[in-house]
């Protein structure tokens, strides 16, 4: 009966710990936000993207990395498709000047109106 009972006191204090370092884990990992904008201007040396936000019309600068995700037309691409005038997707981490994408997706262009 002893033995029992400390058996389901490890088995509590196990779960215990391993949901406290699942919940330390997820505080501590960053939280993704979104953006839709145009290109305004690109910098393949540097790896940053200058956006014009849809709604607000404010600019954001994004950087990228070996981990960033880019697609157009739901096909991989790369970042050296982004060309300014583009409308992109951003999904992103970061607060502040430094912004790090996660995923891109690329838009065409709109056609100018005659």
């Amino acid at each position: 009966m002893k033995l029992n009972s400390n058996l389901r006191l490890t088995c509590l204090a196990l779960g215990a710990l391993a949901l406290s370092t699942a919940a330390l884990y997820a505080a501590n990992s960053p939280k993704t936000q979104d953006e839709r904008g145009t290109i305004k201007s690109v910098d393949a040396t540097a790896h940053t993207l200058v956006v014009t936000d849809l709604k607000n019309k404010t600019e954001h600068k994004f950087l990228w990395n070996d981990q960033t995700k880019f697609t157009e037309r739901n096909k991989p691409a790369t970042a050296a498709e982004l060309k300014p005038g583009e409308r992109v997707r951003i999904n992103y981490t970061g607060s502040g000047d430094l912004l790090t994408m996660q995923r891109v997706h690329i838009a065409p262009a709109k056609a100018e109106k005659s």
